[in-house]
């Protein structure tokens, strides 16, 4: 099981190489939303800018009045999936992928709007396929999606 691990993880470091930035990063907005959410909402990246050896998490937790302990969790789970670098324990620093949660890189923006009306949106999937009446789904049945945005289709 360890060897799949390390080749999963070496194809998630090969794709976040040879792939474009932005489109890594928004792929990565659906397996690390509520991660990347908090990271986007603190503006860590902002944080981290000119500071190559990187912020140790006390810091960073007081820059962006987050609490250090949890902030050091959420950098953990980022950096494990290559956005930020850990440094050394609970201290971390920007790399490519991170720059573009900058807050003047439109791309931070674009995330920040997936994370939020798509996330929102893709939770309720469970909860709408449950329900009896929408088990077939002709075009008038309503779904998930238009019921979350007030929408008929």
């Amino acid at each position: 099981m360890s060897a799949i691990k390390i080749i999963e993880a070496a194809c998630a470091q090969l794709s976040a190489t040879v792939a474009s930035l932005g489109h890594a990063v928004t792929n990565k907005a659906y397996k690390q939303p509520v991660c990347m959410h908090a990271a986007l909402d603190a503006k860590i990246t902002d944080h981290l800018l000119d500071k190559p050896k990187g912020l140790h998490t006390d810091e960073l937790g007081r820059l962006s009045e987050q609490d250090p302990w949890k902030l050091g969790r959420i950098l953990r789970t980022l950096a494990t999936n290559h956005v930020y670098t850990k440094v050394v324990p609970n201290v971390f620093a920007n790399n490519l992928l991170s720059m573009k949660f900058l807050s003047t890189d439109p791309v931070s923006s674009l995330v920040g709007h997936m994370l939020v009306w798509y996330w929102e949106t893709f939770s309720k999937i469970p909860q709408h396929a449950s329900r009896t009446e929408w088990k077939t789904a002709p075009s008038s049945v309503p779904t998930h999606f238009s019921v979350f945005n007030s929408m008929t289709v």
